[in-house]
């Protein structure tokens, strides 16, 4: 395994050093329980294909859809969406499947009142190509005593438009978390 460079203050670090580092930070977005929806605009770019967003948060109802949307110059886009959702959760005794070929965004999973935590790598948003989300999240069920609820999901766009930014969407109760978004090397 490649060990990380060892950064110290004053240090001059060179292109190789800076090179091997494989997620750069580029920006985060804190929801303050004030609305269902918190985006970023401006957070793709040439400078990275591949990006790899963590949630970190709740909504202010238990139980309720969170959703992703692509946005290109702010402007969510709301069709043309493909994906297929998958829950497990220990409570219902089977996985639950949903999805569609035709849809308004991408359903990630569920959401809860208390911590829900995704990660989300999206392929390829700012290129002229298709993009892909692919998606994994877990939060803890308090109307169903504390049953821990994942999900993983994967969508894409089949088209060519560049997108610079993204939002997520509760399918009730306001939010309240912080969304980090990381470039990746490939």
């Amino acid at each position: 395994m490649a060990t990380p460079p060892v950064f110290s203050a004053g240090a001059v670090l060179t292109a190789a050093q800076m090179n091997k580092i494989g997620m750069w930070f580029i920006t985060s977005a804190t929801a303050a329980n004030t609305s269902t929806t918190l985006g970023i605009n401006s957070c793709f770019s040439s400078d990275y294909v591949n990006y790899v967003i963590y949630w970190n948060g709740k909504a202010a109802n238990n139980d309720v859809s969170l959703s992703l949307k692509l946005r290109a110059s702010g402007t969510p886009v709301s069709t043309g969406y493909r994906y297929v959702t998958q829950q497990q959760y220990v409570g219902i005794g089977a996985i639950g499947l949903g999805g569609s070929n035709s849809a308004t965004l991408i359903s990630l999973g569920s959401i809860s009142s208390t911590e829900t935590f995704y990660t989300m790598t999206i392929a390829n948003p700012y290129a002229a190509l298709p993009t892909y989300v692919f998606a994994d999240g877990v939060n803890n069920q308090t109307a169903f005593s504390n049953g821990i609820d994942a999900y993983k999901s994967q969508g894409f766009l089949q088209n060519t438009t560049s997108y610079d930014g993204f939002e997520i969407i509760s399918g009730g109760g306001n939010l309240t978390g912080t969304l980090y978004v990381y470039g990746c090397r490939v």
